[in-house]
């Protein structure tokens, strides 16, 4: 699979910047697991068109951008770390269910 730069040219910045925008959606997975991918982007992996429930697989390169750690008494140290996107590529035509599980085994018994 063929990766491509993610970074922002100096235009895609603005436009970036003028359409932040919260989801107030209910999230089925945690905050910060959501990627929107705008058409731009989309234009540049050549996904073309996609519907709801299309499933791709996603792989990327990325880069540390920060690391924190809390500590409260009375609970566990907490940790999290930031990654930016530098790369990444998408693939419709490997979306094979068996594929994956032998790539990410079930821990389920």
């Amino acid at each position: 699979m063929q990766m491509k730069s993610m970074k922002l040219s100096p235009a895609d910045k603005k436009a970036e910047e003028k359409s932040m925008e919260v989801s107030s959606d209910s999230q089925e997975y945690p905050w910060g697991l959501t990627l929107r991918l705008e058409q731009d982007t989309m234009d540049k992996l050549s996904t073309g068109e996609l519907k709801v429930g299309d499933e791709l697989m996603m792989q990327a390169a990325v880069r540390v951008t920060s690391v924190s750690s809390h500590d409260s008494e009375g609970s566990k140290t907490e940790s999290s770390a930031s990654l930016q996107i530098t790369e990444m590529g998408l693939d419709a035509g490997s979306t094979n269910k068996e594929k994956a599980d032998k790539l990410f085994p079930s821990t389920k018994s």
